[in-house]
């Protein structure tokens, strides 16, 4: 069986989750014992070295003379699809929402959220154009459907019914490096390089409006009136627009509002492990992984009071209304307070953690591949075109 995996939305260090959600199960299908063998299709060359260590898997950088996301999207849509018939895969894997309508081959398709239906006013004309149109497609195009969470499988569900027959959960987990560090007891733990303040709140995102760090900043202006223990803010995450930045010195809180920018995966336990909780404010998530990296960092997490954030932080979070800064004030105050309710929470982190794993869900994938492709071989005439739950 000769499986394709198709990265070619990756820009490296650019797509956050998504990226992490490929490079994690590249490597948990690379450690199965598997017969497979695997092509894994990317625009740059530093994807190469997630498939180098295992034997089945070989790397083929794509040239495009433009690397533009609608040369892209139109590539994927023509010549790559040729380059895949050509290759003779029986399958393709598209972990980042879109595959290729067309093809000669079983598609399985990972959708990571529904921002685009749920929350369009935060999207631009065009970006709401390639939701509405090119990511509906691609889930009836595909023969069975991933999804991250059972939230984000209602969410396609609703906007996509025919979905519902093909549609698996197979949900995220956590990098094996994240983890909590020396124990509490044996001292402070290590810090960041980068000069950060003693003791601060952290969260990291794509500071993209959705993602609502301005209510955060606006929480933060307000736990001065609840709080006088002295904490600043560390925003992890590019803010292209330096909108955010403006509105911190708008609210008089310019000075003790770090934004670190860009942080490489590898040094993200630092300052996870290092900080006296972890907020996540989005207006909405398909999964929300820092919530689970921050629990796995022994960092005691708040977040919002949307369907996914409480489906994955489970019992081991502190939730507010993501519409209302004073909420959110008043549970920093509380948490910040308090150190056993910090401890209670890390304890619980570390439960919740137990309920996800890269390795499982990357069996249960290979094994949804192994039925589609055995399915749509079969020697009694069944169609190619067949997915999982039929007949």
């Amino acid at each position: 069986m000769k499986i394709g995996i198709n990265l070619l939305y990756i820009r490296p260090g650019i797509n956050g989750g998504t990226e992490t959600y490929a490079r994690e199960m590249i490597a948990h299908l690379g450690a199965l014992e598997s017969e497979a063998e695997f092509i894994v299709y990317g625009l740059y060359p530093e994807l190469r070295a997630w498939c180098e260590e295992f034997d089945n898997f070989r790397y083929h950088q794509v040239e495009l003379p433009l690397l533009a996301v609608p040369a892209r999207i139109l590539y994927e849509q023509t010549a790559f699809v040729r380059l895949l018939e050509r290759s003779g895969i029986d399958a393709l894997f598209s972990p980042g929402y879109v595959t290729p309508l067309w093809g000669d081959f079983q598609k399985i398709t990972t959708v990571h959220d529904m921002f685009g239906f749920v929350c369009p006013q935060h999207f631009s004309r065009a970006r709401s154009l390639y939701w509405r149109s090119l990511i509906p497609s691609s889930v009836r195009s595909s023969d069975a459907v991933v999804a991250v969470s059972d939230t984000t499988a209602a969410d396609i569900e609703r906007f996509i019914p025919e979905a519902r027959a093909k549609l698996h959960v197979l949900k995220e987990s956590v990098r094996s490096d994240l983890t909590p560090g020396p124990s509490r007891g044996a001292g402070p733990p290590e810090r960041p390089r980068s000069r950060l303040p003693e003791r601060y709140i952290l969260s990291v995102s794509t500071l993209k409006p959705i993602k609502n760090i301005a209510t955060l900043l606006q929480a933060f202006a307000l736990l001065g009136e609840r709080y006088e223990g002295g904490v600043d803010l560390v925003l992890v995450g590019r803010d292209e627009l330096g909108s955010l930045r403006s509105l911190a010195e708008e609210l008089g809180i310019g000075e003790h509002v770090h934004f670190a920018g860009y942080v490489p995966s590898e040094e993200l336990p630092l300052y996870y492990r290092a900080a006296a909780a972890f907020v996540l404010p989005s207006h909405y998530e398909g999964f929300g992984l820092p919530t689970l990296e921050a629990q796995a960092c022994d960092c005691p997490v708040i977040c919002s009071r949307t369907p996914a954030l409480v489906e994955v932080a489970g019992e081991a979070a502190l939730f507010f209304d993501p519409r209302s800064p004073e909420e959110l004030a008043a549970v920093l105050a509380t948490l910040l307070r308090d150190d056993g309710l910090a401890d209670r929470l890390r304890a619980a982190g570390q439960r919740n953690l137990e309920r996800f794993s890269w390795a499982d869900s990357a069996a249960r994938l290979h094994a949804l591949i192994n039925v589609l492709v055995r399915n749509g071989s079969a020697a009694d005439g069944t169609s190619h075109r067949r997915g999982l739950h039929d007949g």
